[in-house]
């Protein structure tokens, strides 16, 4: 592979899917056929469990699964978050985010997410 031989790629990379009980074979085939080790988890994965998976994870594509500053936090070699859902999104990021680091990452999205009113 060129990019290898460049030096562009370290390893293979790593990808988590949510929401694994979505129909979503296309995707799937097409990134383990370009070499992606894939990972897909069931939907309703806590966050403890997300944060594991996307420990060492390149990529992330999400549908309905919250992805918290927790997570991101957690995910230092994230390059992208896929949001595969249409209308609203449950996710806490926002595009200048891809530019920070995983603690600038994380602080950004906390500062963004929406917190539970105070009683």
């Amino acid at each position: 592979m060129r990019a290898q031989a460049r030096g562009y790629m370290r390893n293979a990379w790593k990808a988590v899917r949510t929401d694994r009980e979505l129909e979503c074979q296309e995707i799937d085939e097409g990134l383990r056929a370009a070499g992606v080790d894939l990972v897909t988890l069931p939907d309703g994965t806590s966050e403890d469990a997300l944060i594991a998976a996307v420990r060492e994870a390149d990529l992330l594509l999400m549908c309905y699964a919250s992805i918290t500053a927790r997570v991101i936090a957690g995910a230092p070699r994230l390059k992208g978050i896929v949001n595969m859902a249409s209308g609203s999104t449950r996710s806490t990021l926002r595009p200048r985010w891809r530019a920070a680091s995983g603690r600038q990452r994380a602080e950004y999205a906390e500062k963004r997410s929406p917190r539970a009113p105070s009683r």
